[in-house]
C-alpha cells in the first residue's frame, strides 16, 4: 500500500520541506493537544492544520489514541538520550542534577508541553500502553533523580534523606513550568532554572 500524497500550501514548503508527512503529523497534532487538550481535537483539525488529506493522515495513525500514543514514544527516546549523556559524565552529583533541571527546564514549549500531555491526558490511553507510558516517566524523570540522589549520598555529597520523596519534591518544583500556558522567555528559564536549584540544594533559610 502506497502513502497517500502529502498536501502542502505554498507557505509550508519552504517551512515544513524536511519533515515527512508522519513527522508533520506528529508536529501539528502536539501543538493542537497541548493548546487544547485530548478532547478539544478532531482527526479533521489535525489533518487541516499539517495540510494533509484525512486519507493520508489515517494511513499513519489509525485514531487519536494510536497518535497521542506516538508522541509520548518519540518524546521519551529523545530525552532519553540526553538524560544519559548527563547521568554519565564524570561531574559532582551536584552539576549533573543542574544539568538535569537545566535540560528539562530548556526544552521548547512544546516538549514541555508533552511532559504536560503526559499528566492530564494519559487517561485516554489504553491501560497496558499507560501502564507503559507511567513506567517510562519514573524510569526517566523520577528514577534518574533518584539515582542522582542515591550517589550523592554514598559520596557524601548529599545528607542522608528519603530518596523518592526528595525526587518527587525536586521534580515538582519543575512542574509549573511545564503548562503550555506559561510564558517562557531565555533570560525568565534560566533565573528560574537557578532558583530551582538554590532553593533545592540551599534552602530559603537565611545563613
Amino acid at each position: 500500500m502506497s502513502e497517500p500524497t502529502l498536501e502542502l500550501n505554498e507557505t509550508s514548503v519552504s517551512k515544513e520541506k524536511n519533515l515527512s508527512g508522519r513527522d508533520l503529523i506528529i508536529q501539528s497534532a502536539t501543538q493542537l493537544f497541548v493548546e487544547k487538550g485530548f478532547n478539544g481535537v478532531s482527526m479533521r483539525e489535525i489533518a487541516e492544520t499539517s495540510h494533509m488529506t484525512k486519507a493520508a493522515l489515517y494511513y499513519h495513525f489509525q485514531d487519536k489514541e494510536a497518535l497521542t500514543s506516538q508522541i509520548f514514544v518519540d518524546y521519551f527516546s529523545e530525552i532519553e538520550l540526553d538524560i544519559q549523556k548527563i547521568l554519565e559524565q564524570p561531574s559532582s552529583v551536584r552539576e549533573k542534577t543542574a544539568q538535569f533541571v537545566a535540560k528539562i527546564m530548556n526544552q521548547s514549549p512544546e516538549k514541555l508541553g508533552v511532559i504536560h500531555l503526559i499528566f492530564i491526558e494519559s487517561s485516554h490511553l489504553g491501560i497496558k500502553f499507560r501502564q507503559e507510558i507511567g513506567q517510562k516517566y519514573h524510569t526517566l524523570f523520577l528514577g534518574s533523580i533518584e539515582n542522582l540522589l542515591k550517589d550523592g549520598i554514598e559520596q557524601g555529597e548529599i545528607r542522608d534523606l528519603d530518596i523518592k520523596q526528595t525526587a518527587q519534591l525536586l521534580f515538582g518544583m519543575m512542574y509549573s513550568y511545564f503548562h503550555p500556558q506559561q510564558p517562557k522567555y531565555p533570560e525568565e528559564i534560566q533565573k528560574s532554572t537557578d532558583l530551582v536549584l538554590q532553593i533545592f540544594f540551599e534552602g530559603v533559610e537565611k545563613r
